[in-house]
């Protein structure tokens, strides 16, 4: 039940066909703050200890600051989050449909974008 709850609070959940593993939980900070994203995280990863999780801000660009602040305080240190502005969700985006793409893209492929922040 309690991890029921956590995942209803996430975003975007990105599952894949492997066991234990979710290549993406995902929290969009447009209008809330990038503190409660991280914390719905971590509550994510204290009620599923076992099951290895990327997690990622997709975020406006300005914010790239204050997603790194906040994801090196020590309470969220080890989620070893991911930030995705938008300007890169774009011009990925744009690179998915100039090139036809839509069924290519796996998790793997949007990882490389990513910024890892810590």
């Amino acid at each position: 039940p309690e991890s029921k709850q956590a995942t209803t609070l996430i975003d975007c959940i990105w599952f894949a066909d492997q066991r234990n593993r979710i290549p993406g939980v995902i929290e969009i900070e447009h209008s809330t703050g990038v503190t409660p994203g991280l914390t719905r995280m971590r509550k994510l990863k204290d009620t599923l200890p076992a099951v290895e999780m990327t997690f990622v801000i997709v975020a406006p660009d300005d914010l790239r600051a204050k997603v790194n602040s906040e994801a090196q305080k020590p309470i969220y240190r080890d989620l070893n989050v991911r930030f995705l502005p938008y300007s890169t969700l774009r011009e990925l985006y744009g690179i998915i449909r100039r090139y036809a793409l839509a069924g290519f893209v796996d998790h793997r492929f949007v990882h490389a974008f990513m910024e890892q922040v810590v």
